[in-house]
């Protein structure tokens, strides 16, 4: 992922520093410009790189935003903040 955004973070990812979990997710502060594009990254093997080769393994990596789970997100925040409210002026 550290390549994905050195290569993309200013031209595709639209200057967003995005936060991965080491699974599948990847969080942003703000939104992408985009709701789903393809990157490929080759990432070089220390050895290869070292003797001057030029191979490589080649990883495509997709990403989507999924809106559902911003809107489940969202509305739990927006219940649990008006259970707070209530909470807090005692009804």
């Amino acid at each position: 992922m550290g390549e994905l955004v050195t290569l993309y973070r200013n031209s595709h990812l639209g200057g967003r520093l995005p936060a991965y979990d080491g699974r599948k997710s990847l969080y942003t502060a703000g939104p992408f410009p985009f709701t789903s594009m393809t990157f490929e990254i080759t990432l070089q093997d220390e050895e290869d790189s070292l003797g001057g080769g030029q191979g490589g393994q080649r990883y495509v990596i997709m990403l989507c935003l999924y809106l559902e789970h911003m809107q489940h997100f969202m509305l739990t925040a927006v219940i649990l903040s008006v259970q707070g409210a209530r909470e807090y002026l005692g009804w």
